[in-house]
């Protein structure tokens, strides 16, 4: 009989993870007469658990291994080998800041929760499926989907180890259409970041879009109206269709909870039809600044609130009465195009396009002609000049709104005006204000004197002219022009001394439409009225004082 030699040593996978198995081979060593290869656990001759020259085992926990020979005449000694169970990482439980509903250019940072990670594992984030595409690794993935997208996240292991279960979320989106919103339709998002956040109404109609430029805007709210056509918006205080502005018939009202500390970019989309139908109608007004060559031409009012914040123009600065409480700016265009892919829309949408602007603040906003005269930035209620002290040039308003600064300038041809002298603005005023200004270096002989007007944002109005001799003596009359006026008139009365009287205007029937207290200065003075505060109709003009004898004036008001 002849004696075993024990093994040398055993082969096979050394590193496992948990759940998994390995086979184990004896390696050297002979068999001798009736032997058999043991295998151990614990120790050399400890706990059998097989039998043969190899073993498959699934060890819980890292294991010592040991294998022997026992025959006929001998037992030989142990070869041994340990086995490295390596923990396996836990899958997810669910994704932080899933299942909610976004709009369209949000970015939602997504969190893995729920899991244990082995030394070397990471997470892997995928869309479409448990292993399908690879958005990134990490606890944590920023995303911007552009439709309802399922997300799914799980554990890759360090390499030895198989990746876990995968825990999904998802993240929904509004349908994002092919068509402008309708009347009253509005979206809520959440706008933050710098990337443009696209408004869908719940149909998939676009409603707008706004680049918040780092601002935490929370949540805004944003609604188009749509009116039938274009709206004639009267300048504040004023009747005067020669001041009135055609408005597109689609304006917005847009409400943060955050007003923004910096400029932020709103898009406005409308449809190309109604640009043309704005086209034909302020063209054809009889405000002459308001005229469009196309989209190009288009500027944007912001009216300010805090009130009357709605889908209404009339009620921001109302003729004849403004019931508004804040003020109107004006703002230039800073990108405009077709809504499509190309400009960063989610979807094309065929005859539309879209105007651009810079705002620090978010209300109500209209879009019309180049030159918005509503609301007006002054009415002049009075224009006087006159010779004392050197020559006075005094002027009235009533109401201002965004005015600067006013300008006197004088000529003795009507064709050169010189400067004169300038005065600062009220700025924004609803009572009556009273200025003056002495001209220290009066010409001789005939001049003649006009005030220009300018607002905040450039534009300009002029008022007069105005002539005066202070060496002569005017002649004490009234007299009224345009005379038929179809729009506003002005009335002048010209008197050599100061005198105070009523101001009247009377109709056919001899009923009494308006009468004013009013002080007329030694020379020119001017009064201006908007045709309406009239009907059609003929109506006779009366300065009533005992002083001086000014005959009544006739004026012809016409549609």
């Amino acid at each position: 009989n002849s004696l075993s030699v024990a093994p040398t040593s055993i082969t096979g996978t050394s590193t496992i993870c948990n759940g998994g198995s390995t086979t184990l081979t004896l390696s050297g060593g002979t068999a001798g007469t009736g032997a058999t290869a043991n295998w151990y656990t614990t120790s050399c001759g400890g706990t059998l658990v097989g039998t043969g020259n190899s073993i498959t085992v699934s060890p819980a926990s890292s294991t010592t291994y040991f294998v022997r020979y026992q025959g006929t005449c001998n037992t030989t000694t142990c070869a041994p080998l340990s086995v490295v169970v390596n923990t396996n990482s836990t899958a997810p439980t669910s994704i932080t800041n899933s299942g909610v509903t976004i709009c369209h250019g949000n970015e939602v940072t997504l969190i893995a929760s729920g899991a244990t990670l082995i030394s070397g594992a990471d997470y892997e984030w995928f869309s479409g499926s448990c292993g399908g595409t690879l958005l990134g690794t990490g606890n944590s993935i920023i995303v911007s989907p552009i439709a309802t997208t399922n997300y799914y996240v799980r554990v890759a292991n360090n390499g030895l180890c198989p990746a876990t279960a995968c825990a999904t979320g998802t993240i929904t989106l509004p349908t994002a259409g092919t068509a402008i919103s309708n009347n009253g339709e509005s979206a809520t998002c959440l706008v933050s970041g710098n990337n443009f956040i696209h408004f869908y109404h719940s149909s998939g109609r676009l409603i707008g879009s706004i680049n918040p430029n780092g601002n935490n805007l929370g949540n805004v709210s944003m609604v188009s109206y749509v009116d039938l056509s274009p709206t004639l918006v009267y300048a504040c205080n004023s009747g005067s269709l020669s001041l009135a502005t055609s408005v597109l018939q689609r304006h917005f009202v847009i409400s943060p909870t955050t007003q923004p500390s910096t400029n932020v970019v709103v898009r406005m989309p409308f449809n190309d039809i109604e640009l043309n139908n704005l086209m034909t109608i302020a063209n054809a007004n009889s405000n002459p600044m308001d005229n469009l060559i196309g989209m190009s031409s288009l500027k944007l009012s912001k009216y300010s609130g805090p009130t009357n914040v709605n889908a209404l123009a009339s009620d921001n600065c109302a003729f004849p009465v403004s019931t508004g409480s804040g003020n109107t700016t004006l703002h230039s265009q800073s990108g405009s195009g077709a809504v499509n892919v190309a400009n960063s829309f989610v979807n094309s949408i065929s005859g539309s396009s879209y105007l651009q602007f810079d705002v620090g603040g978010f209300s109500e906003f209209w879009l019309h002609g180049d030159d918005f005269t509503s609301p007006l930035p002054i009415e002049l209620k009075k224009f006087t000049v006159n010779c004392s002290n050197n020559i006075a040039i005094n002027w009235t308003t009533s109401s201002e709104s965004n005015s600067q600064k006013f300008i006197i300038e004088k000529s003795r041809d009507l064709g050169i005006w010189e400067w004169v002298g300038e005065q600062t603005a009220a700025g924004n005023s609803s009572i009556q204000l009273d200025y003056e200004l002495i001209d220290l270096y009066p010409w001789n002989g005939v001049s003649y004197y006009r005030m220009r007007q300018v607002d905040l944002n450039g534009l300009e109005k002029t008022f007069g002219p105005l002539n005066i001799d202070c060496e002569g003596l005017l002649k004490d009359e009234m007299i009224v022009f345009p005379n038929p006026a179809k729009t506003q008139f002005t009335v002048q009365i010209s008197v050599n001394e100061i005198v105070s009287g009523k101001l009247q205007i009377f109709d056919l029937t001899g009923k009494l439409i308006i009468s004013e207290e009013t002080t007329l200065k030694n020379g020119v003075n001017q009064f201006e009225f908007y045709e309406e505060q009239f009907k059609k109709g003929t109506y006779f003009i009366h300065f009533e004082n005992q002083k001086v004898k000014i005959n009544p004036i006739k004026i012809i008001v016409i549609e």
